[in-house]
């Protein structure tokens, strides 16, 4: 018998990692997961084509440990690569994790324990950002309570900045422990380079019904790394269309008469009016009449957010830059990784 599969109480859980260029992260994200003191799972880690030594790494540590597989396909992207590993999973439960992220210690047991303990469908945990000089130490206080949400406060955890948890907003799919069953007819659009997260999310959150079983555990359990290359952090105005586009498109599966549309049409607005900020700042003008007026017929925006935009021309493009460089100076502060 393999000696990592000591318990058979336990729930078998598939652990995703998309690897692609990591080398100087990919042993450090690889190790924390080895290191849980869970021990039914398995890591199916994607070698997405990387030109680097990240799949070198990843054979040394699979040599090591049988617990972690090794795949290697053609450069695709992250959504194509988590969809083949999706082919490939043996757990009664899958988790997301990026390759230059990290898990803490006990993470596994203690989300598994909330999906033993409530036969929970979704666990959604907690994230913290960490940069270069980020102290922190890894959590050894983890709890088992959580908290059951509805299909409703799970969408809007994902796009409503207004629902209340500590680390956990946002429609991410690192951070979630998914039961396997869900996750069969649905896959990540390969088309989206980035906000992928969000489109699939969205689509889960529909097949969805009211006897599904969604258990939040607001705490710190993921760590996500900082880093200055991240696709995330590259030309904010292409960025922000990217986003608007797929919100926009999130939007249209839902009916616009129910409590659902309203609450990811709001989160499509506000990444409009990001992008228009950005526009302003640039000098770019065009559209912004039709920004204006769309913001008169808008009774969900506070009248002390639309002001800066209804003064005119001027005053929204000072805003806009004041804005922008109280962001940009609060970032300059922030030590990223590369």
């Amino acid at each position: 018998m393999d000696k990592f599969m000591r318990n058979s109480s336990q729930n078998r859980i598939s652990i995703i990692v998309p690897v692609y260029n990591v080398e100087k992260y990919i042993e450090e994200c690889i190790t924390s997961l080895l290191q849980q003191d869970y021990l039914n799972f398995e890591i199916i880690a994607v070698n997405d084509g990387s030109t680097d030594s990240s799949l070198k790494i990843l054979e040394r540590l699979s040599s090591e440990d049988s617990r972690l597989k090794v795949f290697s396909k053609v450069n695709e992207g992250v959504s194509s690569a988590r969809n083949y590993a999706l082919e490939k999973v043996s757990g009664e439960y899958v988790l997301f994790i990026d390759s230059d992220d990290l898990l803490a210690d006990r993470a596994l047991s203690t989300v598994a324990s909330v999906a033993t303990k409530n036969m929970a469908d979704i666990v959604i945990f907690g994230f913290r950002k960490f940069y270069t000089d980020t102290d922190f130490e890894k959590t050894n206080k983890l709890v088992n309570k959580a908290r059951q949400l509805s299909k409703l406060e799970m969408l809007r955890l994902a796009f409503d900045d207004s629902f209340k948890t500590s680390c956990c907003n946002g429609a991410y799919t690192c951070a979630r422990l998914y039961r396997t069953e869900l996750l069969r007819n649905i896959r990540f659009d390969s088309s989206r380079l980035i906000y992928e997260d969000e489109d699939f999310t969205s689509r889960l959150i529909l097949t969805l019904t009211n006897l599904h079983k969604i258990f939040l555990i607001d705490a710190p359990i993921y760590y996500y790394r900082q880093r200055n290359s991240s696709l995330v952090h590259s030309n904010r105005a292409k960025r922000l269309f990217a986003l608007y586009s797929c919100r926009r498109a999130i939007a249209k599966r839902f009916n616009t008469s129910l409590v659902e549309y309203k609450i990811v049409e709001k989160a499509r607005f506000t990444a409009l009016t990001k992008l228009v900020q950005t526009s302003l700042a640039m000098g770019r003008f065009s559209g912004f009449s039709l920004f204006q007026k769309i913001l008169w017929k808008r009774n969900d925006i506070p009248f002390f957010s639309k002001l800066p935009y209804l003064l005119g021309r001027f005053i929204a493009q000072r805003y806009s830059i004041y804005r922008l460089e109280k962001s940009k100076k609060k970032n300059s502060l922030l030590a990223y990784w590369e």
